[in-house]
């Protein structure tokens, strides 16, 4: 696979999993007959140290996106394939330097006192990171209780247990308007693109409507 940004823009973690994720869409080509990468040719491809590769191959078997196949070698792992999305978004953002795309939208302050009561918890997540500023390049990221506790104290009346367990991480319709990442044991939310427009809609009829 062709990394056309410097490599220096990507973090070991993003190295080694876009190698991986493009071994795979190769095999889909039928450029090579196998969808695994090996030790030996990760250090070639990702021009990393052992330790290091190990450590970050670790840290991507635990995020579900990686598994171990035969003899010592990685692939994708096929059910989280779509766990790719946020770690592609994140890469983006990194290399995208002066793009105008990338810079920051401006969200309106007039969130910072909206009412959340009418609208549907997706809705409510979806503003209550916009109105935090929880969206790209800022580099803010929110909790789910920081997101309930902001959600409630205006209006919403979504309940934590159910954001936490259902709506954040199984909810489809959310699901493109978030960008998530991991700290140690705590799951970290950020708007999307997708997510960022449609808070600009959201913003509009909210503000629109009260």
């Amino acid at each position: 696979m062709i990394l056309l940004p410097p490599k220096t823009k990507f973090t070991d973690r993003q190295l080694i999993a876009i190698q991986i994720l493009g071994r795979y869409f190769a095999c889909r080509l039928e450029l090579f007959k196998e969808d695994t990468l090996n030790l030996e040719q990760l250090k070639k491809l990702t021009q990393l140290e052992e330790s290091s590769l190990s450590a970050r191959l670790s840290e991507l078997k635990k995020e579900g996106l990686v598994e171990s196949a035969e003899r010592g070698s990685y692939r994708v792992a096929y059910h989280s394939l779509e766990g790719f999305g946020p770690l592609l978004e994140e890469m983006e953002r990194g290399t995208s330097g002066n793009d105008s795309s990338a810079r920051l939208i401006p969200i309106s302050e007039s969130l910072a006192s909206v009412n959340l009561a009418n609208l549907t918890d997706t809705d409510a997540i979806v503003i209550s990171l916009a109105a935090n500023v929880a969206l790209p390049p800022a580099d803010k990221w929110l909790t789910a209780d920081e997101i309930v506790v902001w959600a409630r104290d205006h209006g919403s009346p979504m309940r934590a247990e159910t954001v936490t367990k259902y709506t954040l991480p199984q909810d489809q319709t959310l699901k493109p308007f978030l960008v998530r990442k991991k700290e140690g044991k705590r799951r970290l939310y950020q708007l999307s693109r997708q997510g960022i427009e449609k808070a600009k809609l959201l913003e509009r009829e909210v503000l629109g409507n009260s």
